[in-house]
């Protein structure tokens, strides 16, 4: 079956997760984080999900073949013909293997809504969340590894006419409008 495939993202903090299930519930699109199939992919008794655990843990990357592997595995298994996609592809090497993906199945990749905010900004929103995993050492170290690789992502994404900006440093609301605004014609 064909699909619609919208992708969201941004660094953390930047309420593309918000944003993502906001539109994923407006517009009846399926809703799929590529954090929480990590997350229960690093629950299995195996030594790659060990591992991804343990890079999790310590806000590093994890490798391009797994986390596409899940991505990928999930995507065949939803039922529904319009997808959203909240935090990949990170990498450049993610991205030539989701296009390609995409482009064997037969899907449609209608647009990257990517939530631009600037990083002081991702970390003070941040330290509000009150989770383990934030502190301060692990969100520098995230916003610095996204910062420097997610670049690669949306500069191909741009070059396709794919990429949508939206100005994430104004209320949910607001930001919520604006994504209205500017994908009427994909969404």
């Amino acid at each position: 079956m064909n699909k619609e495939i919208i992708i969201f993202l941004g660094p953390q903090g930047s309420g593309k997760s918000t944003q993502a299930e906001i539109i994923s519930k407006l517009k009846k699109y399926e809703y799929i984080v590529e954090s929480d199939l990590l997350k229960n992919f690093a629950k299995q008794k195996t030594k790659e999900a060990k591992m991804v655990k343990e890079m999790m843990t310590k806000g590093e990357m994890i490798p391009f073949e797994i986390s596409c592997q899940v991505l990928f595995d999930k995507i065949k298994l939803v039922k529904s013909k319009k997808i959203i996609v909240d935090g990949f592809p990170r990498l450049i090497n993610q991205t030539h293997v989701l296009d390609y993906f995409i482009y064997k199945e037969k899907h449609k990749l209608k647009g990257i809504i990517y939530i631009d905010l600037p990083k002081k900004e991702c970390i003070k929103r941040m330290l509000k969340r009150k989770r383990a995993d934030d502190t301060l050492e692990i969100i520098n170290t995230r916003l610095k590894i996204y910062f420097e690789k997610t670049k690669k992502v949306l500069d191909h994404y741009e070059l396709k006419g794919k990429l949508i900006k939206i100005n994430g440093n104004q209320t949910i609301e607001k930001v919520t409008k604006e994504i209205i605004a500017k994908t009427k014609k994909i969404v």
